[in-house]
């Protein structure tokens, strides 16, 4: 029976490492969204932008009440950062078409683009929620926020990974108080 359970333990601590890396580091993509537009994740991240990444099932109420609310809080970003903040929304399965997922758009009056084939994202982010919502942004493509699922009380956390990938700056320097700082083994007293 040891001989069983030690290798399943140390297989499922290499699927919670793995699992845990994806929510540190967003996956890229280079796709064309249901109008046509071609997008490459990185290559918008790079270029300062911030993407709120949206999985969402069709039939979904939170679904739609999450886009509502993030459509709500990225319009707010228009006016502070213009063209900074962008969502995409992605079927969960890959078996949606981009006739659903344009319909399930135009029903709702959403103006960010939609997308199909979001299966395998949905894998790495960690499953799938009603929605699951990804905030990514930097030229080091962190993820800054990750929920599987939805409430307006996220709302704040929401604001708060934009305002954070919006400031972010790698090359800072963070002053630390003298009180804070310490030097180990003491060689000398002075």
């Amino acid at each position: 029976m040891k001989n069983f359970i030690l290798p399943l333990l140390l297989s499922l601590s290499g699927l919670i490492s793995f699992s845990s890396f994806g929510q540190d580091f967003a996956l890229d993509f280079q796709q064309e969204d249901c109008e046509g537009n071609s997008h490459h994740l990185f290559s918008e991240l790079d270029a300062g932008k911030v993407i709120i990444l949206d999985f969402v099932m069709l039939n979904c109420a939170p679904c739609i009440v999450a886009n509502n609310a993030l459509e709500n809080i990225k319009s707010d970003y228009d006016n502070s950062h213009p063209g900074r903040v962008g969502i995409y929304s992605f079927g969960f399965l890959n078996s949606y078409n981009c006739d659903q997922l344009v319909a399930w758009k135009n029903d709702n009056n959403y103006t960010h683009p939609v997308f199909n084939d979001g299966e395998d994202q949905v894998d790495y982010y960690g499953g799938m929620g009603m929605p699951t919502i990804v905030i990514v942004g930097t030229n080091e493509h962190n993820v800054f926020f990750k929920s599987i699922g939805y409430t307006s009380a996220l709302d704040n956390k929401i604001r708060e990974a934009l305002d954070s990938a919006l400031l972010y700056d790698p090359t800072a320097v963070n002053e630390i108080p003298l009180s804070e700082f310490s030097i180990y083994p003491t060689v000398a007293t002075d």
